[in-house]
């Protein structure tokens, strides 16, 4: 797991480079927020399976390009899986809330990485699931 506290806001694809960098990940799946071809070129340099969906159209112009390839590579099935991660961020929030309580710096990083180790060992526990404990139809 890797994580990345910034103080002030921008968008998560300033840090996916440094993130991916810090885990050993064979597939990324995101959404379309993170198309770009410098990441697709990335992953693939990494060997790193990027289920990425393409913003609107690639264009006639561009005759190659790593956005191009992503699109043969591109599985749905793959993609789709995506709403399990979701759910657990938002289960997460739930449990934990989605704001932190500290007020400086060193406070707010400690907070944050205090709860994902907390996360990270319930879940080896399995105290903590997404999913429920039993199937709905028996």
């Amino acid at each position: 797991m890797s994580a990345k506290v910034r103080i002030q806001p921008a968008h998560n694809i300033k840090d996916v480079k440094s993130l991916l960098n810090n885990v050993k990940a064979n597939i990324l799946v995101a959404d379309k927020a993170y198309d770009a071809g410098w990441l697709h070129e990335f992953c693939f340099w990494r060997k790193i399976e990027a289920h990425i969906p393409i913003k609107g159209q690639i264009g006639r112009h561009k005759k190659g390009g790593w956005r191009k390839k992503a699109v043969e590579f591109f599985r749905k099935k793959t993609y789709n899986r995506r709403s399990t991660v979701e759910a657990s961020i938002r289960s997460l929030k739930r449990k934990f809330g989605s704001s932190v309580n500290s007020k400086y710096v060193t406070t707010i990083k400690s907070e944050i990485y205090g709860r994902i180790l907390t996360i990270t060992y319930l879940a080896d526990l399995e105290l903590f699931r997404t999913e429920p404990l039993f199937p709905k139809y028996l």
